[in-house]
């Protein structure tokens, strides 16, 4: 019977070594994402900033350019094209 504790320790021991494993890849994975969101944002904001009347915005990411009247249109046009 000491054995079966004894492995079933270990199985504990893998199994939450494993959960952290998960746990921190998922985490990462939040991070990068929320990260290049974050720049996709600044890069709304810049284009926005640095336009007149009408937002040219060209995104090199996707190759999509388009053409807006106002900061709704763009920010649609942007959710959308991303």
């Amino acid at each position: 019977m000491g054995q079966c504790n004894k492995h079933d320790s270990n199985l504990l021991i893998e199994r939450s070594h494993l959960e952290r494993t998960i746990w921190s890849f998922i985490s990462d994975n939040i991070r990068s994402t929320y990260d290049n969101e974050l720049i996709w944002i600044q890069d709304l904001r810049r284009a926005i900033a640095n336009s007149t009347n009408e937002i040219i915005y060209d995104c090199n990411r996707n190759n999509n350019i388009f053409f807006a009247d106002n900061l709704e249109q763009a920010i649609e046009k942007l959710s959308l094209a991303h």
